[in-house]
C-alpha cells in the first residue's frame, strides 16, 4: 500500500513556515504540519508540496474560510484533494 502523506496548515500572524513545522510518519501515513502567516504563504508552501509530489491532501484549519480554501485550492489545481476545518457554533 502506498504511504499516504498530507499537510495541515495551520493560520496566525506570526507563524513562520520555517519555524513552525513540523511531521508524524509510519509506513502508512506521513502528516505535515506547517503553520503559515497568510492565505498567500500558504499557497506557495501548498504549491510547492504539491508540485513535488509530498503530498496527496491539504487540510486547512477554520483561519482560512471558504474564500482562503479556495484559494489554495486555485493554486494547487487538482493535484491534490484540498479541504478546511468548519466551525461549528
Amino acid at each position: 500500500m502506498k504511504q499516504f502523506s498530507f499537510v495541515f496548515l495551520v493560520m496566525s500572524p506570526d507563524h513562520d513556515h520555517t519555524v513552525h513545522r513540523t511531521q508524524m510518519e509510519s509506513p502508512m501515513c506521513k502528516s505535515i504540519m506547517i503553520g503559515v502567516n497568510s492565505i498567500e504563504d500558504a499557497c506557495a508552501q501548498a504549491k510547492q508540496l504539491a508540485d513535488a509530489g509530498a503530498i496527496r491532501k491539504i487540510e486547512l484549519c477554520g483561519a482560512f474560510g471558504k474564500e482562503g480554501a479556495q484559494a489554495v485550492r486555485d493554486a494547487v489545481g487538482d493535484s491534490v484533494i484540498v479541504s478546511y476545518i468548519v466551525n461549528l457554533e
